[in-house]
């Protein structure tokens, strides 16, 4: 079964404040030898006057963590985004793995190594 890893890349916030104003996140799904991933931003505020820095949920910046953010991302980008995200990591490995069983590469006029002389040496 693949791994799904959601990661925060950078932060961007206000110099003064701290508010969070855009996060630079990665999606990688890995299967076996195979990965795939993908990477963008989402602006999390941005008018500043509508954050209250005073309210008891507002999260320092300090404070904040690599589960809430990913979770702000996925709030932001919406169920279905994050599903066709995913969808589509996963048909890239897909296909990747298609070329590894039915493709190899090569020149007709270069001298195959096999594994055994590889081994010798």
């Amino acid at each position: 079964m693949a791994q799904i890893n959601w990661t925060i890349r950078q932060l961007e916030r206000h110099i003064v404040n701290g508010i969070v104003t855009r996060v630079y996140w990665k999606c990688e799904v890995i299967d076996g030898i195979f990965t795939a991933a993908a990477q963008d931003v989402v602006t999390i505020c941005d008018d500043l006057s509508t954050v209250d820095t005073n309210a008891a949920e507002f999260t320092q910046f300090e404070n904040l963590t690599e589960s809430q953010l990913v979770d702000w991302v996925k709030g932001k980008l919406g169920n279905e985004e994050v599903t066709n995200i995913v969808n589509g990591l996963t048909y890239n490995i897909d296909i990747q793995k298609d070329y590894a069983t039915n493709f190899v590469y090569g020149l007709p006029w270069e001298e195959t190594v096999t594994e055994e002389e590889t081994t010798e040496s």
